[in-house]
């Protein structure tokens, strides 16, 4: 495994969170996350009636076996944000949350 990639573990643990977001806050919408990965980075897109939009991207931080964000804004896709403090996937799923509510 490369020193950018990200473990199977972690990318396992990612797709859990997203899948059962999208089953508990998003069943009977239209809209769901989708995920995809390249080399360090899960970038997540969310897709609404069909149509996909970026909405961040996540970097894995092995040392610390955590994720750092970016988030892209709306008004200046691709230019992004970055946060550079490292969260759990938990901490950003339940910030989602409270979001889609």
């Amino acid at each position: 495994m490369s020193a950018t990639a990200i473990p199977v573990e972690a990318k396992e643990e990612a797709l859990r969170i997203i899948a059962r977001f999208n089953q508990e806050v998003l069943a009977g919408s239209e809209r769901c996350y989708v995920s995809r990965f390249k080399g360090k980075y899960l970038y997540l897109d969310r897709e609404d009636s069909g149509t996909v939009g970026p909405i961040c991207r996540l970097e894995y931080n092995r040392r610390k076996r955590l994720w750092e964000f970016a988030i892209y804004k709306t008004s200046t896709v691709p230019t992004v944000t970055t946060q550079r403090s490292g969260f759990s996937l938990a901490v950003i799923w339940s910030m989602a949350q409270l979001k889609a509510r």
